[in-house]
């Protein structure tokens, strides 16, 4: 709600904007951002001369944004690891794409990795206080970001950082800090300012090959480039496609499966695999089948065993389970069968927590997750303590043995008599097995009696019957 009034408020401002230059932080590509969420989250692409045709511009326009082969993008694996980390990151990250900490994995998934062709004006968030802190910025060409379903950035890929749009006309902007290197060739006319379209969410993606501009690369939304396919024909240049914006703050349509960044999701819901509420699946997107993660045990202890099995992925698909919470890593990688089905055994070697297990999938990046805890090992519990006697009845003046065993290595262990009446037999020592033995001269009176063994530091006992006739 704050995040939607807030927008509100600086769109209902357009008009002083018109008037004044805002002021906004210069942040160039391959520079680290001060007070960043994360680390080494992408790779930004540096020498990326933006072409002067800014302005605002649809995040479905083709060749809007580009992709360079040396340069790996976002790794959103790793930004979910993160997140799921930090829970302190995680609620601050979300409350800023408004989203919740459930729709993480589903969110990032159907993001894509680009690089920006050109300057673009957003509000950044930068993590302090515990809270995301939001900024107006600009960001260079070659700056690594993820892009929605409908093209807008909202992840910086090189710090993690979320993004949303800016309620500012790029041409009215005055940028703080630009490099030496980025003052010799800015342009306020290559600046855009990028917002979705009036349509559902995109299923593909036009890009330029920033080494071979005369290359048009399409990819599928939510992928990173491994379902990529190529065409010499380039796209027309953004200046090319007149735009027919919503105004700034619009809502994403209601048949949206993502709610739209800085928007609670749209009230027509349905559920989807780990609990989650996304929008139905727009007509103009095949949605792909939903996955899941079974465990055959939520709780498992440091050295045991269970099976984790996960369906609904492509047959043959490659699917990479790891885990996240106090660490983070990866289990595994394995193929799926001809059902799209794959199962693993996981002996827990991590230390007692909360855990959650994903299964990553690596044609489309769906996730599936399910949560673990792991507890400390238990040692088996030692046998019960035994006393035997070589007989069970004795005449008086006549010798038995006592054996006790079950005790503890080096416990000195007493022995006694209870019936007609009671007392201390002896106390030895027990041998490295944790077993004593004594002989016994019976002197009592004719009756029954029981023979005891007591532990005297482990306080375990143990007693066999006696009749003296």
């Amino acid at each position: 709600m704050l995040a939607a009034t807030t927008l509100g408020s600086a769109v209902g401002g357009c008009a002083l904007l018109a008037r004044a230059a805002v002021e906004v932080t210069a942040e160039a590509a391959v520079t680290a951002t001060a007070s960043a969420f994360f680390e080494r989250v992408g790779r930004d692409r540096a020498d990326v001369h933006p072409a002067p045709d800014g302005g605002r511009r649809r995040g479905d326009t083709p060749g809007l944004y580009g992709v360079a082969r040396d340069v790996p993008g976002c790794d959103r694996p790793r930004l979910v690891a993160l997140l799921a980390a930090d829970p302190v990151k995680a609620a601050a990250w979300t409350a800023a794409l408004g989203i919740t900490i459930a729709q993480i994995d589903d969110f990032v998934a159907r993001t894509t990795p680009v690089l920006l062709r050109q300057d673009a004006l957003v509000r950044n968030h930068r993590f302090r206080g515990g809270t995301a802190e939001g900024y107006p910025a600009l960001l260079q060409a070659g700056t690594a970001v993820l892009v929605d379903p409908w093209g807008r950035p909202v992840v910086k890929c090189g710090c993690g950082n979320p993004l949303t749009a800016l309620a500012q006309a790029p041409d009215r902007i005055k940028p703080n800090g630009l490099t030496p290197a980025w003052k010799r060739v800015y342009d306020k006319r290559a600046v855009v300012a990028v917002t979705g379209g009036d349509g559902g969410p995109m299923s593909r993606i036009v890009l330029t090959d920033l080494d071979r501009p005369d290359v048009t690369i399409v990819r599928p939304t939510g992928t990173a480039g491994e379902a990529d396919t190529t065409s010499e024909r380039r796209p027309k240049p953004p200046s090319d496609h007149p735009s027919t914006l919503p105004a700034p703050g619009r809502s994403a349509p209601t048949t949206s499966t993502l709610p739209a960044p800085g928007r609670s999701a749209p009230t027509t819901s349905t559920n989807r695999p780990g609990g989650r509420s996304v929008g139905p699946t727009s007509p103009s997107r095949t949605a792909a089948p939903p996955v899941t993660l079974t465990l055959s045990t939520n709780t498992v202890a440091v050295g045991a065993s269970y099976t984790a099995r996960a369906a609904g992925f492509e047959p043959g698909e490659r699917i990479t389970f790891q885990w996240t919470g106090a660490s983070t890593g990866t289990i595994d990688t394995v193929t799926a069968n001809r059902d799209g089905t794959a199962v693993i055994s996981v002996r827990e070697g991590a230390a007692p927590g909360d855990y959650r297990i994903l299964a990553r999938g690596a044609v489309f990046g769906r996730i599936a997750a399910a949560p673990l805890r792991v507890v400390a090992a238990t040692s088996p519990a030692a046998p019960a303590p035994t006393l035997t006697l070589s007989t069970s009845t004795v005449a008086v003046g006549a010798s038995y043995t006592a054996r006790a065993a079950g005790f503890r290595p080096g416990e000195r262990i007493t022995f006694r008599w209870t019936g007609a009446g009671s007392g201390t037999i002896t106390t030895v020592t027990a041998d490295t097995a944790g077993s004593a033995s004594i002989s016994v001269r019976e002197g009592a009176a004719p009756g029954d009696y029981r023979i005891h063994a007591d532990g005297l530091g482990s306080g375990r006992t143990a007693g066999a019957p006696l009749r003296v006739v």
